[in-house]
């Protein structure tokens, strides 16, 4: 029997991971549950950063989407060369690759806490941080703690999409959901509205630690905390414990 695996992730995130579940013979069931879009004042901090992008010695990507948003700023305009890239996770660091731009630092582990250890700033670096609305303060409250100037930019935001009664129970009735941000834990449970939701495989610690407030089952923490360890936590999951 095909194991199903829910997949809780913006749509225009998902293609590759869905693709990669599929080539491991897993059924996917899609059940977005935000969907990226501009920040409440319309993305305008992000474009006088990105205006003022030659002031800064990095800029801390901690997501795909921050990559796309800030590009998309940047339009045709040339990246200043002195600007060196840092990152949250494989993906993230693939996606600022795609663009044809070095990656000088993945955090390792994949947290914005631990990017923020392991960047090699000092006094005289200034860091731009794009971020998500909901994003936590770890990243530039880590680069403050070492006395480096950081500012954080609200680069995109998220809205939760509308499901039908249909599409909900599919999703709950998945043998794995994989669970990429605590705010996704949030909206699951809500729409689970008091049922069962299916095992997950949570992408990082602090999706981890909301995961375990709503007393949700968790069979793995993917390692490194991207992709590539949520698939490497499916496949690991799924042998342990094969279909009858």
């Amino acid at each position: 029997m095909t194991r199903r695996v829910t997949v809780c992730r913006a749509t225009r995130q998902a293609a590759p991971l869905i693709a990669a579940l599929e080539s491991l013979g897993v059924s996917v069931v899609q059940l977005p549950l935000l969907e990226i879009v501009k920040p409440p004042d319309g993305g305008a901090a992000l474009v006088d950063a990105i205006d003022g992008l030659a002031d800064y010695t990095w800029v801390a990507f901690t997501s795909a989407n921050a990559v796309s948003t800030v590009m998309d700023a940047l339009a045709d305009r040339p990246w200043p060369a002195h600007v060196r890239c840092a990152v949250v996770g494989n993906a993230t660091g693939r996606a600022v690759s795609d663009r044809g731009l070095s990656v000088d630092v993945v955090a390792d582990p994949s947290t914005a806490a631990h990017l923020a250890r392991q960047m090699p700033v000092d006094e005289t670096d200034r860091v731009l941080a794009p971020l998500a609305t909901l994003a936590s303060d770890d990243l530039v409250d880590g680069l403050t703690d070492r006395g480096v100037s950081a500012l954080r930019v609200d680069a995109y935001a998220t809205t939760a999409p509308i499901h039908s009664a249909d599409a909900i129970d599919r999703a709950l009735a998945s043998d794995l959901v994989l669970l990429t941000a605590p705010s996704v834990v949030n909206r699951l449970v809500e729409l689970a509205d008091g049922r069962s939701v299916p095992a997950g495989i949570c992408i990082g610690p602090r999706t981890n630690e909301r995961a375990q407030e709503f007393a949700l089952a968790v069979e793995a923490v993917a390692d490194p905390h991207d992709d590539d360890g949520l698939l490497a936590a499916v496949a690991s999951v799924l042998s342990e414990s094969p279909p009858l």
